[in-house]
């Protein structure tokens, strides 16, 4: 029986793997997409704090109050402009390394250098500082990612600056673009969906290939056998045989098994199943020997009718069904006529024949019922289903036949069947069979006094 494709082991297996692989290793991307993102920010976050700790460091003190005096002190200013000139240069993805403070308007502002100062609007400076508060207090909140207008995401780290008698001055801001690390990551993750891809579809690949030669190709083999395999015969079993052999398969595992499991019952199947078939073979032509011996012993060898025994065994029945109210049957006796006669003049042999035909008058009249042959010119008719119904039609042909041929000159004497017949049937009161057969003799022998008179007696 064909099977839907998709329901194949050579399909589905396949397929439910490299879900399963591709699952794993989308898994195992995303975390190291992750993990990647977070090893960047982390790196942000120290060099952050380390331009910001290089500032802290150098602006603290005398520097602050050299540069945020009024007026600024212009070597201080003039050493600190290239200071932070070269960390912009050092650093290409910083944005701003600026110095800034919360001024009475509540707004933040670019303190130094000069010239961001002068270059950076107000409206740009003030996304940098989403810590107004806990920067004016002189506080080290920790680095945050910001979504501004002007530059996308950015990365922003501020560190308290104090004047040279420990109290805050200014914050110190360092700003990096992150449009690299987007970039990046953008890139790293198309390089890993396409590694995933590549790799997901030979893994598919190999895993059909594997599959269909360690699983799938084994048990197709054994189905096909399976579905060849044939019963009715031994040589169908023994061919059964010869195809599991031609499957050959070596595959090393339970498949393997399986198949020489396979191999070993239907070899001790066929094994038994031979024994058995002689057994019952002997079985069936003993019963068939008894079977013909039992009919011979109740068959009249000459007609071929039920003997005395068979009689013996119906007259049981018949009184078996009498006691259990359930009796519905007639008796035809016959005696022959002229028998002596034909046995005397023609022989036995004539006589034999004029037996037989006899006989097959009785019983040929009565097709559902059983003739017995009681004697040697005696026969008896249990009268049973349509037989029975029809008795005194019955009765009424076969006399005429015995009339008729009786009477034929044109016959063989041998051929003239003549034969004495009385009926009577089963009636309520009747104790047994034997008591309906006595009444049906006596209307035979009734019946025979008629024909003496009418024909003459011989001897």
């Amino acid at each position: 029986m064909k099977k839907h494709a998709f329901r194949s082991l050579s399909v589905s297996l396949p397929i439910q793997l490299f879900i399963c692989t591709m699952v794993l290793m989308t898994a195992f991307s995303l975390f190291s997409v992750q993990r990647f993102h977070q090893r960047t920010m982390d790196e942000y976050t120290r060099r952050a704090e380390e331009i910001n700790g290089f500032v802290v460091r150098e602006y603290s003190g005398a520097m602050a109050d050299g540069i945020l005096g009024d007026p600024p002190d212009a070597q201080s200013v003039a050493l600190s402009e290239i200071g932070l000139t070269v960390m912009n240069i050092m650093k290409g993805d910083v944005l701003y390394v600026f110095l800034g403070k919360h001024g009475a308007d509540g707004k933040m502002e670019i303190l130094f250098p000069t010239k961001l100062k002068e270059e950076l609007p107000q409206a740009q400076v003030d996304p940098f500082f989403p810590w107004t508060e806990e920067a004016s207090a002189g506080a080290d909140p920790p680095g945050q990612i910001l979504n501004t207008e002007q530059h996308g995401m950015v990365y922003v780290d501020i560190k308290p600056v104090l004047h040279s008698d420990g109290t805050y001055a200014c914050s110190s801001c360092v700003v990096y673009s992150l449009d690299y690390l987007s970039g990046m990551r953008e890139r790293y993750m198309i390089q890993v969906t396409l590694a995933v891809a590549v790799s997901g579809l030979l893994i598919l690949g190999l895993e059909i290939l594997l599959i269909r030669r360690r699983v799938t190709n084994p048990i197709h083999r054994l189905s096909c056998c399976a579905e060849q395999f044939s019963y009715a015969t031994e040589e169908d079993r023994m061919n059964n045989i010869e195809l599991l052999k031609q499957a050959d398969i070596h595959s090393g595992d339970e498949i393997e098994d399986v198949y020489k499991t396979l191999l070993s019952v239907t070899r001790d199947s066929f094994t038994s199943t031979a024994g058995l078939n002689n057994a019952l073979n002997d079985i069936q032509e003993k019963e068939e020997e008894i079977t013909s011996i039992s009919r011979e012993s109740r068959t009249d060898k000459l007609t071929g009718l039920g003997n005395a025994t068979a009689f013996r065994l119906e007259a049981e029945k018949q009184n078996k069904a009498i006691r259990a109210g359930k009796a519905e049957f007639g008796v035809f006796m016959f005696d022959m006529n002229n028998l002596k006669y034909i046995n005397d003049t023609f022989g036995h042999e004539g006589g034999d024949q004029y037996i037989r035909g006899c006989s097959r008058v009785v019983s040929g009249k009565c097709p559902e019922s059983r003739t017995f042959r009681t004697g040697g010119d005696e026969f008896v008719t249990v009268l049973l289903g349509k037989d029975y119904a029809d008795r005194e039609r019955v009765l009424r042909e076969i006399r005429e036949v015995f009339e008729t041929c009786g009477s034929d000159e044109a016959l063989q004497p041998w051929e003239r069947y003549s034969a004495s017949v009385g009926l009577a049937e089963f009636r309520q009161g009747d104790e047994s069979f034997e008591a309906v057969c006595a009444r049906a003799d006596q209307a035979m022998y009734a019946e025979k006094e008629a024909y003496h008179r009418r024909k003459g007696r011989y001897r």
